[in-house]
């Protein structure tokens, strides 16, 4: 039997490439590029870290095209959510407090969405490895999904608010305004490998399981089905992100410098992260919904960098601490 074709960084081996292989790799160069910008071009010294990128495999084997073919199923899944929602007038029925609270929260995240499709799109421009760049093309493209979600929910649980309201709240609310910072600081960082771990694993290891427990919790117990619904979609998303940034994470840190480079980086960032988190807290108490999912997230968070045997400083030990009286 003839082998199978296919190209030539991937032949001569015993097991046949699969899709998500054919279409992920051999897609970039590290010699001279065919064009320069002001920001520079991919080029080794682009960040700290130092591995063979082209080994890096995202574990889930997600490539454009099924997951075009999966987020299609789940975006009709949304469709009849919100579609139910707003024929029922459901956002009408909420607790007031509830409803005040969440309209601003989801509306504002928004902002926190597009932030972070915004960063990646960094990293998916300067990143040594093709499949690096794939799953990170991916993730933002779940972000602006979120985003555009988040702005759909608030203008029906707001549909009297002014054009620049949402704008106002990423720009003036106190709860949100550490998260704001955090956001546009990480958008100044050059160093690629900085970022997935500021973004994915410092903000993204407490945000994502926080808003999923906030969203999906405090959803069921104030009759807010929507809200919810946007929590689980928006958990499914962030976990593909897991996914890949901890095989990342795994295949840097058997480099005992990249190990020690990623722990400073955790001490920078996770107090940050946290003090972001907090603010939200402070602010949209729901009935104590935000501070057990503070709990839960700060849990989640330590459990994963201790599962990568990622070394965790006393600060960003207590940083990940929450308060268990309030929660």
């Amino acid at each position: 039997m003839a082998a199978r074709k296919t190209f030539v960084w991937l032949a001569g081996r015993k097991r046949p490439p699969s899709e998500y292989e054919e279409v992920s790799t051999g897609i970039q160069w590290d010699t001279e590029p065919v064009s320069r910008t002001e920001l520079g071009s991919w080029r080794p010294d682009s960040t700290a870290l130092t591995t063979d990128w082209n080994a890096f495999r995202d574990p889930a084997g997600m490539h454009y095209r099924n997951y075009i073919i999966g987020q299609d199923a789940v975006e009709k899944q949304l469709d009849a959510v919100i579609a139910l929602a707003t024929e029922a007038d459901f956002a009408s029925g909420l607790d007031p407090v509830w409803h005040s609270s969440i309209e601003i929260l989801v509306g504002a995240m928004s902002f926190a969405q597009w932030g972070v499709s915004m960063a990646m799109q960094h990293v998916m421009r300067f990143t040594l490895s093709p499949t690096v760049a794939c799953a990170v093309q991916l993730q933002v493209m779940d972000k602006l999904r979120a985003a555009e979600r988040s702005v759909e929910w608030f203008e029906l649980l707001h549909p009297q608010a002014p054009d620049d309201a949402l704008h106002a709240a990423w720009e003036a609310h106190p709860g949100v305004q550490p998260l704001r910072r955090y956001l546009e600081e990480i958008l100044t960082v050059p160093d690629w490998g900085e970022v997935v771990v500021a973004v994915n694993l410092a903000l993204g290891g407490l945000l994502e399981p926080f808003l999923r427990e906030l969203y999906t919790r405090g959803g069921r117990a104030h009759g807010d089905f929507t809200t919810a619904a946007l929590g689980q979609h928006f958990a499914k998303d962030a976990g593909r992100a897991v996914i890949w940034t901890d095989a990342f994470l795994k295949q840097c840190i058997e480099n005992d410098g990249n190990a020690k480079v990623i722990s400073e980086w955790l001490d920078r960032y996770i107090p940050a992260a946290a003090a972001s988190i907090d603010a939200i807290v402070e602010a949209f108490p729901t009935g104590g919904v935000a501070a057990r999912a503070r709990a839960t997230a700060g849990g989640e968070a330590r459990a994963r960098m201790e599962a990568l045997n990622l070394k965790l400083t006393d600060n960003v030990a207590a940083a990940l601490a929450a308060d268990t009286d309030q929660a």
